[in-house]
């Protein structure tokens, strides 16, 4: 329908202004129809309806090839837009696992189908900020393609993601040299050991990385593919200013209670100590220090430890194996206490806790390490008293240890202090 002459025309600019406010209040219908109303809106609503997609390579490649080809809806622009890009490679409706492996495609398109078409089509997303990867085997996909468009995108989030080779992490984890943010959660197999062939080498040998979030599992297979691809002169470092612990250590804190979650423990450290072990003879045996980790450089690590301060989980327990093996290590450990009051604190279920980060800060580089209640600065005293209480050794010990009163986060992320005290 045209517009009627008599009616006063609204510059593009106040127009685009108005998509852009319509956008943030009732983004699917509005911008549905917006885009609807003339081809001078249409670039603006699809500016905002496709900044952020979703895209199963296996069941929905076809369709969105047919959109972004169609002559008729003039949409060859709509890859550019992309700036947050989720690519899921669950390969049917429905639940699925790394372990499975794509093996029954509800889709027309097999694995190497789909690899060969996938590199065209992720050249296209230019603008990509944000990358999502969900249920990725690595064997089963282009990894060159894969790559090549995550090396643009400054955050990562993986989800669900199976590799053959530790190298193959790294050749994902190395392919920008700066990264504002990491996220890998739910689960990550850092498959076999590394291999001795040209493919081991890095895109970038140093790597960035303003912010990691992720639990204590995957924070331990990221520690061990850095300790293998130290141990095989795999020239790659990596730094992180901030190290974000989410959870007690994956869906495993839930157990709390019966003697299976002992054993698992105990499992587990037989496991790390083993396999560490045998990295460090490897280290041995090519001349290089079998101490702490030097290609990883972490400034910042902070741990949700209010459930830590009342009860012994599964959590617990496996963050003080962690320390114990010197793989949770950082310059600065931050023990936040948030929803903990600091009368409910229980010094004796901190005992094990206390004993491990003595023996952390016994040897080695200096260490703070800084427990952060959220709370106003007139309950600093009470803080003084509790942490004096459940970690006297660690007090004792004439390490830099702090109690810190904060009030919030700013822009940033950083916790502010209102109120602090150090033992020495």
């Amino acid at each position: 329908m045209s517009r009627d002459p008599g009616l006063p025309a609204l510059p593009q600019e106040i127009c685009d202004n108005i998509i852009d406010s319509a956008w943030k209040v009732d983004p699917s219908d509005t911008l549905r129809t917006c885009s609807l109303v003339s081809r001078t809106w249409l670039h603006t609503s699809r500016k905002h309806r496709f900044s952020c997609i979703s895209l199963r390579p296996y069941i929905d490649l076809a369709a969105f090839e047919a959109i972004i080809t169609s002559p008729l809806l003039d949409s060859t622009d709509i890859p550019h837009l992309v700036r947050d890009l989720c690519l899921d490679w669950t390969p049917y409706e429905g639940s699925w696992t790394p372990y499975e492996g794509p093996s029954s495609i509800a889709s027309s398109f097999e694995p190497t189908t789909l690899n060969a078409r996938l590199p065209d089509m992720f050249k296209q997303f230019t603008s990509v900020e944000t990358l999502r990867l969900d249920h990725l085997v690595w064997s089963h996909v282009d990894a060159a393609a894969v790559i090549e468009l995550a090396s643009q995108a400054a955050h990562l989030h993986l989800s669900n993601l199976s590799f053959t080779y530790g190298d193959d992490m790294v050749h994902l984890l190395s392919s920008s040299p700066r990264r504002s943010s990491l996220h890998m959660q739910e689960y990550l197999s850092q498959g076999q050991m590394f291999r001795t062939s040209p493919k081991m080498i890095p895109v970038h040998r140093e790597v960035h990385i303003g912010r990691l979030v992720t639990d204590l599992d995957l924070f331990t297979t990221v520690h061990l593919v850095m300790r293998e691809a130290y141990v095989t002169r795999c020239a790659f470092g990596m730094t992180i200013d901030r190290v974000d612990i989410s959870g007690d250590g994956q869906v495993l804190a839930g157990i709390t209670s019966g003697g299976y979650w002992h054993d698992l423990i105990q499992r587990k450290q037989t496991w790390l100590k083993m396999w560490l072990d045998f990295l460090k003879l490897g280290a041995r045996s090519r001349g290089l220090d079998e101490g702490d980790l030097p290609t990883l450089d972490i400034k910042s690590l902070r741990i949700p430890a209010s459930t830590v301060l009342r009860r012994i989980t599964f959590g617990s327990m496996y963050l003080n194996t962690l320390l114990d093996l010197r793989i949770f290590l950082a310059r600065r450990m931050h023990f936040i206490l948030d929803g903990l009051d600091p009368k409910d604190a229980i010094p004796k279920r901190c005992a094990d806790l206390d004993h491990a980060l003595v023996r952390l800060v016994t040897n080695g580089p200096r260490i703070d390490i800084i427990f952060d209640a959220h709370c106003p600065a007139e309950r600093l005293a009470d803080w003084i008293g509790a942490i004096s209480a459940c970690f006297p050794a660690l007090v004792a010990r004439g390490t830099r240890v702090g109690i810190v009163c904060t009030s919030g986060e700013d822009m940033d992320g950083e916790r502010p202090p209102v109120a602090q005290h150090w033992w020495s």
